[in-house]
């Protein structure tokens, strides 16, 4: 996502989650900011990468 939106400083993430009947359930919005998800991101690569 931030290569896609290079001046975005935050982002608002929606969680959702789907039923076995098919609805569809939002959660609550979440806001990061762009140094907090690189962070993140960065992070969750090192992992996936070992």
């Amino acid at each position: 996502m931030t290569g896609k939106f290079p001046n975005q400083k935050m982002f608002v993430l929606v969680p959702y989650a789907r039923s076995s009947q098919g609805k569809y359930y939002k959660g609550k919005p979440l806001k990061y900011s762009r140094k907090q998800m690189d962070k993140d991101l960065d992070e969750i690569l090192a992992l996936v990468a070992q």
